[in-house]
């Protein structure tokens, strides 16, 4: 359980570091927003077996076309590609459920106990840290603990597709719609 949560920490702290608008607004989202965070993290669930079943079935329907044209030569590849796709939908996937998600809600716990405005990033790390131990540690509860990273999974995804979401249908000067104060640099 240190393992995990020192990658989580890790994570949160690279997000804290390189998207601090990005993390404010996934963590408000989680805060101000936790059913609709998670209606799109149930979507985003299965919108990930969806997308590894689009990506097989492409790469089939691919391979007996190439092989059907005789172009042989490229069902290889078309396979390779196809496993490649996988892998990197499947990293990407267990990356943002199993850590993002811990630090997002994590912070989002440590937000609403520890109410600050104009928290330094030192702060803000301290408040995900603590959180996000909370979280990891619910989450290794034999009975109770996979129920916890349930929940942790399904508003943390959900709050990172909300985020991505808004970020694509904004222009890039109104990229996060939710109040959130920045987070000072110390």
């Amino acid at each position: 359980h240190r393992a995990v949560l020192l990658v989580v920490l890790v994570v949160g702290a690279l997000l804290i570091w390189l998207v601090p608008r990005g993390y404010a607004a996934m963590k408000a989202a989680i805060q101000r927003r936790p059913l609709p965070a998670a209606g799109w993290g149930i979507l985003g669930l299965f919108g990930y077996f969806v997308a590894l079943i689009a990506i097989v079935l492409a790469m089939v329907l691919l391979a007996i076309l190439f092989g059907a044209l005789g172009f042989g030569d490229l069902v290889g590849l078309d396979v390779l590609g196809g496993i490649v796709a996988i892998l990197g939908v499947t990293l990407a996937f267990v990356i943002a459920c199993a850590y993002i998600a811990d630090a997002i809600v994590g912070a989002a716990l440590a937000g609403l106990i520890m109410r600050e405005a104009g928290a330094t990033r030192s702060r803000e790390f301290g408040l995900m840290a603590a959180g996000a131990a909370v979280v990891v540690l619910l989450s290794s509860l034999p009975v109770l603990g996979a129920w916890v990273k349930l929940v942790v999974v399904v508003l943390g995804l959900g709050a990172l597709l909300l985020v991505m979401m808004q970020a694509r249908r904004s222009p890039p000067s109104e990229r996060v719609t939710m109040p959130v104060p920045p987070i000072p640099v110390t």
